[in-house]
Parts: structure tokens; C-alpha cells; sequence
């Protein structure tokens, strides 16, 4: 928990040294609250977005532009409906002369029409989705009644963590700490502490003025220089700041002391992340960043420009400009037809549409007690939406006594005095005493006998945690230790990996002297018959 929170301070100070720690970034921020205290407002524009791939190793690339237009309103702070128009044309046009029946399901325009709120929600419209996707939307997609989906923004900060730790979480988003965050009590107390923070701190590049109207740009050479600088400034200020920020964090209802603060950040390694920025530096190298705003009574004019470029990956340049204007009579009617989810429910109604994945289309990254697993002969895969994984790799990792009947081809495992039984291709595995049916038998892929991992998993007394947030990758913790225990393993990145290579090595040797026999333990019937009997009966 404390170190999620100092890594919210830092980028919260690396933002803020952006904006805030110049007289004319403090003249900024001041036009900006006058505009936030606006009680309705009215806003039109319009964004082009180019993006540029690398599509070979010579260097090729291809681009596609992609067009909208947004207009909306907003009521206060606490309400927002927003309609933008996205010009798919360029899309279809990409699409080659074969496939033109493909092309012809993709609408010249999509209308995404949104609200949100106060406590974090987005209301999306879901025939959007349902049109656009055609024969592919999900099922249960097509199948929610309501007209609009309000996907929880808070569900999407996935802190796995429990016990007091995530009681702390939900008081640091209760209404209780936003109204203190929102009062003039915090913004006093948040000044003193960013005075403290940037104490003798100079950027590498101020905000220009002329007369309301400020400018702001910067390239990735000179992010990098402001966030070393950053950092810095921070770690030799740190005791005036912890001193400061833990009365502020206790009104916020986190129960963390000046002792603790000054015990996590102690473990910042200025050195190490001056070096990672430099990596980054290099990666990100041609990326910049710039904004102009014109201020009037009643009326904001905004041009924002950014490159963001990858090497030799991609590049993305986007260009916005928008017009605010003032509008106090603004009323907006959220929806009432609603069905509320979750981010990760959102993403998996997606990630369900094909019941099977074959290797290589999804990466499968597994951690045991907070350490990656390695499979060397048949990674993980997924088939009709459960994983499956090489038996005796996780079997023997969590300390299981495992046999291989190549005759009946039959996985049998004992685990301090519970039993298992898996057959090849049959749905019901024997547990203690009792038949359970399993979603997915045991099967052979590439000569390797793979089981069910959550079964297996949950029926010796492991908690499984599942996260497909990602498109393409499926992280599966197994643990049997504690939440807390779970989130320091994770944390300790460097020393894992150091534990990781001291593991397989020791695995390795011990791998050498029974070679044959692991080998031939997974093979299919073909290959048994060609064993000799001694590896049979092994």
C-alpha cells in the first residue's frame, strides 16, 4: 500500500511540475479554476489523429488518419454528455479490393454518444457496439436490455489487495475524502506541501504568457531532464514533504504515519531511475507535447498537439482544438435505462467472443506465489475459455507428488493427503473420494499432457486470481499465501528474477539426471510403444 501510494505522489509530482510550479504556470492553474467553478458550459471540436506503423524490418510503414468531430455540454463539475463522430472512410479504404464485402459492414461514420459523472462512471450507448461489431458482438453484449453502459471507472484501478489495505483504498474514494479534497482546506494544505516539495526546483521549461492566452511545449529530451529534476527535488525535500503530507493523508482516511512514508521512499533509488528514464529517452525519442489556451470571461480556446513516437514501432500524431463556452442555463438528463459494470466484465464479454485460442494468439503469463513459471516444451493455452498447463510443471511446483500411467494415460498427484486423478479426454477427475466434473478435460498438446490450472489449482487449497485486462495476454496468479505477502513478492522485481534464475538452475540439474524419464511420462500413445519398458512403467 505504501508503495502504491508514493507512486501515485510521484507522478502526481511530475504532473504538477508541468503545471503548477512557476508564477506562470500558477497563473494558469488560477484561469482554470475560474473555469471549473462555471456552472454549465457548451463545448465544439474537432481532433485528427494519424497513425504511422512499422510494417517490415526495411523500415515500410503505413498510415491511416482517422477524423472526429465532439460536441457536448457539461453541468458543473458533476455531469457531462459528450457526442463524437468518428470518419471511418480511411479505415475502408485500407481494406484490400478482395475483401470489399468486408468493407462494405463498416460504416462510413460511428456516433459515440456518452455521458458521465460525478462518482467516475461512463455511460456508453451499447447499439454503438452492437452495430459496429455486427455478427461478431458478443452475446451477452447483444443480450443486456438496458440502453446504455455505465462502466465504473473505479473498477478499473485493480489494487489486488486486501484485508485493512483495501479498506484504505475504498476510504481514499469515499465521499468522505472527496468532499475534503474538494474543499479550500485541501487546496491550502495541497499549495504548502507542493511548496515544500519544489523547493529551489527549476523546470526545463516554463509556460509563455501574452496577456490570457499561455503556451506550453516540450519535447521528450527535455521530459526526461524535468523528471530526473523532479525526482531529485523531491528526494532532497522529502522530510519537509512527509512531514507535511501525513496529517493531510490521515484527513483522507489512510492511516499511514511520517515514519512509514519515510521508510517506503527510503528504497527510491535516484541512480537507478535516472537510468531507466535514459532507456526511455531513447525509446520515446521525436515524442512532443504542447497546448495553447485562450482565456475570456466567457469562453476557453484550446489547441493541444502531440507526437508520441515509439522507434521503429509506431507513431502517433494528434492534433485537437476545441472551443468552451459559458453556459449557465445547462441542464443535462443522464440516462436511466443502465446496466452497470465492471471493467473487468466489460473486457471479458469481449475476450469471450471465440471460445478457443489457439498457442500463439494469446500470450499466457502464469506467477506462482509471485514468481513467473517457466515451460520450456508447451507453454499454456487456452481452450474453451479455461487454462491449461503442462501437468508436472505445476503439479511438482506446488510441492505435489506426481505419477504418469502412459498405458492408461492417467495424471496422478498427492498433495499433503489429497489425491487427484485425471484421465486424457475425460471431464471427470477424481478428487479424495469424490468424481467432479471439470469445464475441459485433460488433454495431449504437442506431446505434452496439459490439465486444467484453476481445477487444480483451487482443489489443493490455492486462490486463483485471473486478469485479462490486457488484450492478448492472460495473467494468472497462484498463490497460497497471503494477500500482502502476494503484493511484496510482486514488488520485489529485481530479487524474484534473482530467485527465478537460482530455481531453474537448480531445476536444470536435477532435470539432467532423469531425462529420459520426463520425457517420456507425457508422450502419446505412438511414441509410448516405442519406449522401452523400463520407461513405460516410469
Amino acid at each position: 500500500m505504501k508503495k502504491r501510494l508514493l507512486a501515485v505522489i510521484m507522478a502526481a509530482a511530475m504532473m504538477f511540475s508541468l503545471v503548477g510550479c512557476t508564477p506562470n504556470m500558477k497563473a494558469y492553474m488560477a484561469e482554470t479554476e475560474k473555469v471549473a467553478e462555471w456552472k454549465g458550459s457548451e463545448f465544439t471540436g474537432k481532433m485528427s489523429m494519424e497513425m504511422e506503423v512499422a510494417i517490415d524490418e526495411e523500415g515500410n510503414t503505413e498510415k491511416i488518419a482517422i477524423p472526429m468531430e465532439m460536441k457536448g455540454k457539461a453541468e458543473g463539475q458533476d455531469k457531462v454528455e459528450m457526442d463524437m463522430v468518428m470518419d471511418m472512410k480511411a479505415i475502408k479504404a485500407m481494406v484490400p479490393a478482395e475483401e470489399a464485402e468486408a468493407a462494405n459492414t463498416i460504416p462510413d461514420t460511428i456516433n459515440f454518444k456518452m455521458f458521465a459523472d460525478a462518482d467516475g462512471k461512463a455511460y456508453l450507448k451499447k447499439d454503438t457496439f452492437v452495430n459496429l461489431l455486427g455478427e461478431a458482438a458478443p452475446e451477452e453484449l447483444k443480450n443486456i436490455k438496458e440502453e446504455y453502459i455505465a462502466l465504473d471507472a473505479m473498477s478499473t484501478m485493480n489494487f489486488n489487495i486486501a484485508g485493512e489495505e483495501n479498506e484504505a483504498i475504498a476510504n481514499l474514494f469515499s465521499k468522505e475524502t472527496m468532499d475534503y479534497l474538494n474543499s479550500e482546506e485541501a487546496d491550502a494544505e495541497a499549495e504548502k506541501i507542493m511548496e515544500a516539495m519544489f523547493k529551489d526546483f527549476k523546470p526545463t521549461v516554463d509556460m509563455k504568457v501574452d496577456g490570457r492566452t499561455y503556451s506550453y511545449e516540450i519535447n521528450s529530451d527535455q521530459m526526461v531532464t524535468e523528471f530526473k529534476g523532479v525526482m531529485a527535488a523531491l528526494k532532497a525535500n522529502w522530510a519537509n514533504t512527509s512531514t507535511l503530507m501525513a496529517p493531510m493523508l490521515e484527513k483522507m482516511g489512510m492511516e499511514i504515519d511520517k515514519a512509514e512514508l519515510d521508510n517506503a521512499f527510503a528504497e527510491f533509488d535516484q541512480a537507478e531511475f535516472d537510468a531507466s528514464l535514459d532507456e526511455v529517452k531513447e525509446a520515446i525519442k521525436g515524442s512532443k507535447f504542447g497546448f495553447t489556451s485562450t482565456f475570456e470571461d466567457d469562453k476557453v480556446v484550446e489547441k493541444v498537439d502531440m507526437v508520441l513516437n515509439f522507434a521503429d514501432m509506431f507513431k502517433i500524431t494528434m492534433n485537437v482544438e476545441s472551443t468552451t463556452d459559458k453556459d449557465e442555463t445547462i441542464k443535462i438528463t443522464m440516462p436511466t435505462s443502465v446496466k452497470t459494470v465492471t471493467m473487468e466484465e466489460w473486457m471479458n464479454m469481449f475476450m469471450t467472443v471465440d471460445t478457443e485460442v489457439t498457442p500463439g494468439e494469446t500470450v499466457v503469463l502464469i506467477r506462482y506465489n509471485g514468481e513467473f513459471m517457466e515451460f520450456e516444451d508447451q507453454q499454456p493455452v487456452v481452450k474453451e475459455n479455461r487454462t491449461l498447463v503442462p501437468f508436472r510443471g505445476l503439479l511438482e511446483k506446488m510441492g505435489a507428488e506426481v505419477e504418469w500411467d502412459a498405458v492408461n494415460r492417467t495424471v496422478r498427484a498427492n498433495k499433503d493427503g489429497v489425491g487427484m486423478v485425471f484421465e486424457v479426454g475425460n471431464k471427470t477427475a477424481l478428487v479424495g473420494e469424490n468424481r467432479v466434473d471439470m469445464d475441459v478435460p485433460a488433454q495431449i498438446i504437442n506431446n505434452r499432457t496439459m490439465i486444467p490450472i484453476r481445477f487444480v489449482s483451487e482443489n489443493l487449497g490455492f486462490k486463483v486470481e485471473f486478469d485479462n485486462s490486457v488484450p492478448g495476454v492472460y495473467l494468472i496468479d497462484i498463490y497460497n499465501i497471503t494477500e500482502a505477502e502476494l503484493e511484496a513478492k510482486i514488488n520485489e522485481e529485481v530479487e524474484v528474477e534473482a530467485e527465478v534464475e537460482a530455481e531453474t538452475k537448480v531445476e536444470t540439474e536435477a532435470q539432467t539426471e532423469t531425462e529420459v524419464k520426463v520425457e517420456t511420462e507425457d508422450k502419446t500413445d505412438a511414441e509410448v510403444k516405442t519406449t522401452t519398458e523400463t520407461e513405460k512403467a516410469a
